[in-house]
Order: C-alpha cells, then sequence, then structure tokens
C-alpha cells in the first residue's frame, strides 16, 4: 500500500509538517542549477516512492489497454513505448507531485509571486536499447507558465559513457549542452523552454513519468 497521503490532506498541514513530509520521501541531494533565465533542479524521491509509482502506472497501462502513442508525432525515436496517463494516473500520485514542485521552486526562489498549480498532462515513457528522444520544447512560451517534471522510475545503472544521459540546452550565446547521468528515483524540475533530449540507450530500460503543471499568479 502507498504511503503517500490523499488528495488534499497535505493542504491541511502546517509548515512544520510539511517541511517532515517532504524530507521523509526525498533523499538530502539537491541541486539547483540558474543560468540567465533557464534553470533546472535535481531532487531525489526515494525509491519506495518511485517503485510504487512504476507499478501502478505499468498495471493500469495493462488494465486499460493503452496504446502505445510512441510512433504518432512524438519525440520518440527507437525502441520505445509511451502512453498517455491523463485520467490514469491516481490523483495521490499527481497531489504528492505537485507538493515537491511547489517546494523546489519556494525553497530555490524560482518565483518571486504568490502562485498556484494546475495539473496538466502526464505521461510514461519506456525505452529500452537504441531508444532516444531528438532535442524539444515542451513549449516556446517564456516567461514561465508550464513547468515540466521528468522522473526516473527506473534508469539502466550501467558504467557505460553517455548510456541514456538526459542533456538540456542554455539559452545564451554559447547555447551550452550539459548532461545528467540518469538514475532511479532522479526528479528534474525545468521550465517548459528549455531544450532537452536523452543520448541513445545502450542496454536494460529506463522508464519516465512526465508530468506538466500550469503555473497560476494568484
Amino acid at each position: 500500500m502507498s504511503e503517500l497521503p490523499s488528495v488534499g490532506m497535505t493542504e491541511e498541514m502546517n509548515a512544520e509538517e510539511m517541511d517532515a513530509f517532504i524530507k521523509k520521501f526525498r533523499g538530502e541531494e539537491e541541486k539547483f542549477i540558474p543560468r540567465d533565465e533557464d534553470w533546472i533542479v535535481e531532487r531525489f524521491l526515494h525509491s519506495s516512492i518511485t517503485d510504487g509509482m512504476r507499478k501502478r502506472i505499468n498495471k493500469a497501462i495493462k488494465d486499460n489497454d493503452l496504446k502505445d502513442i510512441s510512433k504518432e508525432n512524438t519525440t520518440c525515436r527507437g525502441n520505445f513505448k509511451q502512453y498517455i496517463l491523463d485520467g490514469i494516473l491516481e490523483e495521490d500520485d499527481v497531489d504528492f507531485i505537485k507538493v515537491q514542485v511547489r517546494d523546489i521552486i519556494e525553497k530555490n526562489e524560482i518565483l518571486d509571486y504568490k502562485f498556484d498549480l494546475e495539473f496538466s498532462i502526464a505521461w510514461t515513457a519506456i525505452g529500452k536499447k537504441g531508444s532516444f528522444h531528438i532535442p524539444h520544447t515542451h513549449s516556446r512560451d517564456v516567461p514561465v507558465d508550464v513547468l515540466s517534471t521528468t522522473i526516473y522510475l527506473s534508469a539502466n545503472e550501467t558504467d557505460e559513457s553517455d548510456d541514456g544521459y538526459f542533456y538540456h540546452v542554455w539559452r545564451d550565446e554559447c547555447n551550452g549542452v550539459e548532461y545528467t547521468k540518469p538514475e532511479p528515483g532522479m526528479m528534474l524540475l525545468f521550465p517548459n523552454w528549455l531544450v532537452h533530449g536523452t543520448l541513445p540507450q545502450g542496454s536494460g530500460t529506463r522508464q519516465t513519468l512526465n508530468l506538466s503543471f500550469k503555473v497560476v499568479k494568484r
């Protein structure tokens, strides 16, 4: 059984209770990497959380006979499967991720105004040997109106160079590219306009859960 709170429970927590709740389900390591208007955050969630999400999602794919859309004008290439999870992903999972996103934004002072988060869309991508994502954005709108998350539910834990690495491109005069080695439990949060993709998977399987949240200024 999931240890996640019921929907709405976190709204009743005070600041001290919320901080304890968030620390319970995430690791200590976190990176906030800003560069001009661009930024990306790496946070690690406990494996008990991401393992539970992966099992529930994969069961829902099977139970609902979801259609693989990887070949339908997506950024997937190679040995990939992709499924839209709207109406499928459990509300408690969405609520939990929303709490993480808000905590990241507030603790890193990414936004300087009060806001609400509205869930937009969710999908999962399952890649095997040879799979990769071409460079893309989730929107070109600037400034922030949508935040994107990528959570690694599973990843190929090998020492192979660049195996399935996530990369993003900074929008500066150098158009610098940075690479991130995917690890199980890793959660990436970034603005919708950030160009990103993945290098080819060398072996094994990786699965991500991806969500977008609209930022609504109060």
